[in-house]
């Protein structure tokens, strides 16, 4: 069994951690493993939150674990330590040896190849890790600008709170055919929830923000203002009649039904025949002239990475192009099922990743969506899970806007929007009004026939 050799790349990690990751390796064929992996995680957090310009809440967290995987042929045992200590690993590799011997042979696991390991082992090009840590001083200052921008919206009576949030972790993987690689990703994210009106007729909404580095966070106040705007735009919600009806889901809410898709069309759920697109390879499953891209290169994007949880080259590439489903998105094992080429979507603690994925070739902004619209919903709120990603079917309670004559008219809540997610795929309408905000996104998206009714 090979040990992996650090490189120079790996150095800001710390000689200490890399010769805990060779330990490991080394360990695990001293115990009779065939083959090793090990992943190194380490985890830093800070929160605070605010209300009404006082604090309330500072969390801090700090975790790290190891994650030993031995193989024996193709039997294959994981397991997890929070000591890292030479003799607790030396107990760890034993017991994850004799666990091995014990499960049944699984024809799909073992390493990648390798042949298919990335040649890029850092994150350096992508500029993941903002080196400056914020002060305590400063996500209390964010915090409240944010809250008091809010309060200090005509219609806002009271507040909610606001919260901003700070981490950063690291990855390192090592495995015994000689990959060794790392990088640090930091996260800064701003939520604020202010409440609009008086008695029973108070709403709530919220806005919020997210970026790897503290630099590109939009203004507070921005954030703050856009909150109170939602929460004074649903007073006086009402309801609608129940019938069939154009739906138009907001952005945000578009990147949601992106996330159910890519859910759709995962290896692992093909594989086990528990996806309602089991059988749609190379069928159109969204209109022509739509692509579905991956790019794990964006830098400082929130989902890009330098390789996949088993060492593999994260791809610039689209699943779907031209509404067409050209591949599915697969970790390494149930690409072996399938019998076909793993994607590089393996994630650190199985199943599949996803790095940065976005919908285009949608057409106008939100106000030519509806333009044409006599009667419709347009939705910026859901409550719930409501896909069946066995069968296909939708249901969802949901709020947001009564569509007049082409034009957003008065608030809705409390309504429940149904249908089929292939009919619903397939007959879509987009907007071009895309941001890059979550990792997972999509512009707004128009159905024109949904069931629509009250709860």
């Amino acid at each position: 069994m090979q040990a992996a050799n650090p490189t120079e790349s790996m150095s800001d990690f710390g000689s200490d951690l890399l010769d805990t990751l060779s330990f490991a390796l080394e360990t695990a064929k001293h115990s009779g493993a065939d083959e090793a992996s090990v992943v190194l995680g380490d985890h830093q957090g800070l929160s605070v939150s605010t209300r009404h310009g006082k604090s309330e809440d500072l969390e801090r967290e700090e975790q790290r674990s190891l994650v030993l995987d031995v193989y024996l042929g193709r039997r294959k045992a994981s397991i997890r330590l929070n000591d890292l200590r030479r003799s607790a690993l030396v107990e760890a590799a034993d017991r994850a040896v004799a666990m091995a011997k014990a499960v049944p042979e699984d024809p799909y696991c073992g390493l990648a190849d390798q042949d298919t390991f990335s040649t890029v082992r850092n994150s350096l090009a992508l500029e993941l890790d903002d080196p400056k840590d914020p002060s305590t001083q400063w996500m209390i200052d964010f915090a409240s600008a944010m809250e008091t921008a809010a309060l200090e919206t005509s219609g806002i009576t009271n507040s909610e709170g606001a919260q901003v949030g700070w981490e950063r972790s690291s990855y390192i993987l090592a495995n015994s055919r000689g990959f060794c690689g790392g990088f640090k990703r930091t996260g800064f994210s701003g939520f604020t929830s202010p409440v609009a009106g008086e008695g029973e007729g108070m709403q709530s909404d919220y806005d919020w923000c997210q970026s790897v580095f503290a630099e590109d966070l939009p203004d507070p106040e921005s954030v703050g203002r856009e909150a109170a705007r939602k929460a004074v735009a649903r007073l006086g919600a009402g309801r609608m009649e129940t019938a069939m009806m154009p739906v138009v889901f907001h952005r945000d809410l578009a990147g949601r039904m992106l996330g159910t898709l890519l859910s759709a069309i995962q290896g692992p759920s093909i594989a086990r025949g528990t996806s309602f697109l089991r059988e749609k390879l190379d069928q159109a499953i969204l209109p022509k002239g739509i692509d579905v891209v991956e790019n794990p290169s964006i830098k400082r994007g929130v989902r890009s990475a330098p390789f996949d949880g088993v060492g593999m080259a994260r791809q610039h590439w689209r699943p779907i192009q031209d509404g067409v489903l050209t591949s599915w998105m697969m970790d390494l094992n149930s690409a072996r099922q399938l019998g076909l080429k793993a994607t590089g979507n393996s994630a650190f603690s199985g199943g599949v990743s996803y790095g940065n994925v976005g919908l285009t070739g949608g057409v106008g902004n939100l106000k030519e969506l509806i333009a044409d619209i006599d009667h419709g919903f347009f939705v910026t709120s859901v409550m719930g899970h409501g896909s069946n990603l066995l069968t296909g079917d939708y249901s969802q309670g949901a709020s947001g806007f009564m569509i007049k004559d082409g034009q957003v008219d008065r608030p809705i809540e409390n309504m429940t929007v149904a249908g089929h997610l292939s009919d619903m795929f397939i007959k879509a309408r987009f907007a071009d009004d895309m941001r890059l905000r979550t990792g997972m996104d999509a512009p707004s998206m128009r159905i024109d026939a949904l069931s629509v009714a009250g709860v």
